[in-house]
């Protein structure tokens, strides 16, 4: 990785430091600028939920946290936190053994804890833009309880980041982490939250900071590519690398492209998976659609 390359230089090993989030800590002295489309400052808030599983419909949510960030939209400077919440939430039902070996989070820790969601509202009431890494599935989620989430646009943190251009070939949140410097107590929410900020205005980028090509992204239009074929192993190791995400309802491939890059795509498409014919979908994704669960 190029990163780690660079901070190793002749060394056997690399050293990562502990990052606990406490240089975005909430400002509770901090006095709100008015933000408008002609304002240098974007409002962004980063969010993270752990769950029951990884059914968006049948699954529960057990723990959230969102953090809203002000930033500078155009150099990725001047990075404030406004605003922060987090809860755990009692699904009403036993946590799966599985999903407690990866977040920690036991029925105990949960029990009779209730999200608050008329605060989360107030938090996502005064951001221009959500971002989630993999924000497909934290967003399904979120729609499913308040409304503020689905009239806003979202950013996903692996799919509006060229990680592969800068070096990185695995866009795990955590192993990111680690090839960026740095580890933390990860799968509890706030600590993603956290980590995800870190990631994506992180010192390394003098120029050119993720955060900014995220915040460039969000504003593209984009179309989605729906691809269907019967299962081949082939076709499914190339289909994957390509990072499309296979929906088990409709038994489709989808993915995002951005409206410039449509035309290689669907080239790619007709010369792999389709036998030099193209024969997929593409509809074109309102910009507030983006990452909504179809």
């Amino acid at each position: 990785m190029t990163f780690l390359d660079e901070i190793s230089k002749d060394k056997q090993a690399v050293t990562l430091y502990k990052y606990n989030g406490n240089d975005i800590k909430v400002d509770s002295n901090l006095v709100e600028e008015k933000i408008d489309k002609k304002s240098d400052l974007i409002r962004i808030c980063f969010v993270d939920l752990e769950t029951t599983g990884t059914h968006k419909k049948n699954d529960f949510i057990i723990e959230i946290a969102l953090k809203v960030i002000q930033i500078n939209k155009y150099s990725g400077e001047q990075v404030k936190a406004i605003d922060a919440y987090e809860s755990f939430q009692d699904p009403g039902v036993p946590i799966p053994k599985e999903a407690s070996l990866i977040n920690g989070i036991t029925d105990e820790m949960v029990k009779d804890h209730e999200i608050n969601w008329n605060r989360v509202n107030e938090i996502l009431d005064i951001s221009q833009l959500c971002v989630a890494h993999n924000a497909s599935f934290d967003r399904a989620f979120l729609d499913r309880y308040s409304d503020n989430s689905k009239s806003k646009i979202w950013a996903c943190s692996i799919n509006d980041i060229n990680w592969i251009e800068k070096g990185f070939t695995n866009f795990k949140l955590e192993l990111l982490s680690h090839w960026h410097g740095f580890y933390y107590d990860s799968h509890r929410a706030m600590n993603d939250v956290n980590a995800m900020i870190h990631l994506v205005v992180h010192p390394h980028y003098a120029k050119d900071k993720p955060i900014i090509e995220l915040i460039n992204n969000a504003r593209k239009f984009q179309s989605r590519m729906i691809v269907k074929f019967n299962y081949n192993e082939k076709l499914v190791s190339l289909i994957k690398s390509k990072r499309y995400m296979f929906n088990g309802s409709t038994k489709e491939w989808s993915k995002l492209i951005p409206e410039d890059e449509l035309d290689n795509e669907k080239e790619w498409l007709a010369s792999n998976i389709y036998d030099g014919i193209f024969s997929g979908l593409f509809e074109q994704v309102n910009l507030i659609d983006k990452y909504k669960d179809r």
